[in-house]
């Protein structure tokens, strides 16, 4: 093998960074360009040349059709990736389910120097409306749809005391070390605070209606939560911009019928999954750093996995059928438009992308 084949050889190998569409019509220039700057007996590339091609090859990778309607699909792709990539990040983390039941009643004796009458048991399942434990008791709640997982302990309190048993259990939080909100009072005369110790958020709440105080305690978001959530949703992001940017090219280069066939199939996928992704940020972002919608912050991108104990597992489903039946439908192979015609010879030695 002559010193110029084993340059060639690596600089075929670094190619690699760019789309297989962009190697095939352009690769055998580009090699044979850099062949021809390349210095008397060079083996190797130099690390500028390494540099340059990796960093073209990703912009390759990463630039779409040149079509703003192209640059909109991207972006909601990569979106909507990105989302199940931070509901990935959150479900490795452990956090999903309410919180321990002894450290919520634990929690909540702070609050109200009274242990109430029943422990809670088992996660009970539902969504919209969970039933309340009876009396002076505690429930555990597990919510499929939402995942606002939370334990409940009710307390029954003197008729004319609501607001002041209240008052006392944020002064005791306050005393034990908790980060409490100022109290916040409704016009129908409920009152409530919320109260954070770095492993739980609490709501608690007094209800005119029966004199009841209602303590929810839910799992705080924890560092390793939160670093999962954001890793994941930038590596969903990228991947999704990325598979975007293939598909759409793929997309480019079929017959009408095929594209036809592409655009009904992803029509469920860029309507509805627009919709869930835009909700599941947008209330991840309106919600984050509140003490009392803490954990709803961490958990709010679960929103968009399909979980076949709800009623609402149809929506999630149908997205990602959608988008997947639009990838294989991109991936399959059949006649292709001829691709765009080749540069001119003379390239530059650190290709555009």
């Amino acid at each position: 093998m002559t010193g110029a084949d084993r340059l060639a050889r690596h600089y075929r190998r670094l190619l690699w960074a760019y789309p297989r569409r962009y190697r095939r019509e352009r690769g055998a220039e580009l090699v044979t360009t850099l062949l021809d700057d390349a210095t008397p007996g060079q083996l190797r590339p130099t690390v500028a040349e390494a540099r340059d091609l990796v960093a073209g090859g990703l912009r390759a990778r990463l630039r779409p059709p040149r079509h703003p309607f192209a640059r909109l699909v991207a972006a909601q792709v990569a979106l909507y990736a990105g989302v199940l990539g931070a509901a990935a990040g959150v479900l490795l983390s452990g956090y999903p389910g309410p919180p321990d039941g002894a450290a919520a009643v634990a929690a909540a004796t702070i609050a109200v120097p009274e242990r109430p009458l029943a422990r809670p048991g088992p996660p009970v399942a539902c969504d919209m409306i969970c039933p309340g434990p009876a009396g002076d008791g505690a429930a555990a709640y597990r919510r499929p749809w939402d995942h606002t997982d939370t334990v409940l302990i009710r307390y029954r309190v003197p008729a004319g005391q609501l607001s002041t048993v209240v008052t006392q259990a944020r002064e005791r939080l306050a005393a034990a070390g908790w980060r409490v909100t100022a109290p916040h009072v409704q016009n129908d005369g409920v009152v409530w605070f919320g109260a954070s110790d770095g492993r739980l958020d609490l709501a608690v709440t007094g209800a005119g209606e029966g004199e009841a105080v209602s303590i929810v305690a839910s799992k705080a978001a924890s560092g390793r939560a939160v670093a999962l959530l954001l890793t994941g949703g930038s590596a969903g992001a990228l991947g999704g911009w990325l598979v975007a940017a293939w598909a759409l090219h793929r997309f480019r280069r079929h017959r009408a019928a095929r594209r036809w066939a592409l655009a009904v199939a992803a029509a469920p996928y860029l309507v509805f999954g627009t919709l869930a992704s835009l909700a599941a940020a947008g209330f991840t972002a309106a919600s984050a750093g509140l003490l009392d919608r803490g954990a709803a912050s961490v958990k709010v991108p679960l929103l968009v996995l399909p979980d076949p104990t709800t009623a609402y597992w149809a929506g999630p489903a149908l997205v990602a059928s959608s988008g997947l039946l639009a990838l294989v439908l991109a991936a399959l192979p059949g006649p292709a438009l001829p691709g765009p015609a080749r540069p001119p010879a003379a390239v530059r030695r650190v290709p555009a992308g």
